[in-house]
């Protein structure tokens, strides 16, 4: 019988208590109240059909990732969203590990492998946000060089491609490193990431990961299209959409607890919002950006027999390695 960890649903409860008990002061909680409209509902709606559409292509690139191993795409669908799920209850972006320890548990993928493909899963976001995010800034808020989005692109992309080229140095380095198990396990990563890379496997991997948050942004876009009392344009759902992934990805609170509000109320003000009537739409774009993934993860959690305990047992059999 699966145990739902409970405990961490209720740290995370207590916390947001906490918070709106801190800030019961500083808005009227009752204009807040009245913003949540039937509008916001079909906009919550609206935007589950995007992001479930954009799993598609994000798990797809995280198989492509993964060297060495034939995943079935069930498998990486549900690393995918477990994972996605997790972060709401997980700080500092530790539901990134879950998705190789799941896929170490149920497809039998080795765990540098699936870190391997981790690491260029967010090599590519970084890559794609990063670039998006840049000409954001240059095109909504200051005059900007374009040459700067260049570089971003390409920067990065230069040196995830010269890490072929390079294996041989940082395996040396890596012979520095303490604890047989870090050095080993480095060892691994390194060889899968430069095996995929030789494959040529990170241009559709990119590929793929453009799709994915296109179609994410899609969602957002449909949110505020349904939602939104006051149109914001292409830009301010833009802005919205850099601004909270950014502060989504920022390694505190779950789920960018906070932050993410934050970010959306900065922009929404800025298009004419008043302030209770941002946080409404702040809290309610995190809430459709969030439910899909943790409706999914329960069901996986129910469905696969996945325990808590059997994640723990992985992770710490990899720290056991390190004491041997």
């Amino acid at each position: 019988m699966t145990v739902i960890p409970m405990k961490n649903y209720s740290i995370k409860f207590l916390l947001l208590i906490a918070l709106l008990w801190g800030g019961r002061g500083l808005f009227d909680w009752s204009q807040i109240a009245n913003n949540f409209t039937l509008q916001i509902v079909w906009g919550i709606l609206a935007a589950q059909i995007f992001l479930l559409t954009a799993a598609i292509p994000l798990a797809l690139r995280l198989s492509f990732f993964t060297h060495g191993a034939v995943v079935p795409f069930s498998r990486v669908f549900q690393a995918f969203f477990f994972a996605t799920g997790l972060n709401m209850i997980l700080p500092a972006r530790l539901s990134e590990f879950v998705k190789p320890v799941y896929l170490k548990i149920k497809a039998k993928v080795p765990f540098s492998a699936g870190l391997s493909a981790v690491f260029l899963e967010r090599a590519t976001d970084l890559i794609i946000l990063g670039s998006v995010a840049a000409g954001t800034v240059g095109a909504v808020y200051i005059q900007f060089n374009w040459k700067i989005v260049i570089l971003i692109i390409f920067f990065p992309l230069f040196v995830l491609l010269s890490l072929p080229k390079l294996e041989i140095y940082l395996l040396k380095l890596i012979r520095f490193l303490p604890f047989f198990c870090l050095r080993s396990l480095s060892s691994s990563v390194l060889y899968h990431l430069s095996s995929t890379l030789r494959e040529g496997r990170l241009y559709i991997g990119t590929l793929l990961g453009v799709v994915g948050w296109i179609l994410s942004f899609l969602s957002v876009w449909v949110f505020f299209l349904l939602a939104g009392d006051i149109p914001i344009g292409l830009s301010g759902t833009l802005a919205i959409f850099v601004s909270t992934t950014l502060a989504y990805a920022v390694p505190a609170l779950p789920g960018g607890l906070g932050i993410y509000e934050a970010a959306a109320i900065f922009v929404l003000q800025s298009h004419g919002y008043t302030l209770e009537e941002s946080l409404a739409l702040g809290l309610s774009l995190h809430f459709s950006q969030a439910i899909l993934g943790v409706i999914i993860t329960i069901i996986i959690v129910l469905r696969e027999d996945v325990r808590i305990k059997d994640i723990i047992s992985t992770i710490h059999k990899q720290k056991v390695a390190c004491k041997k």
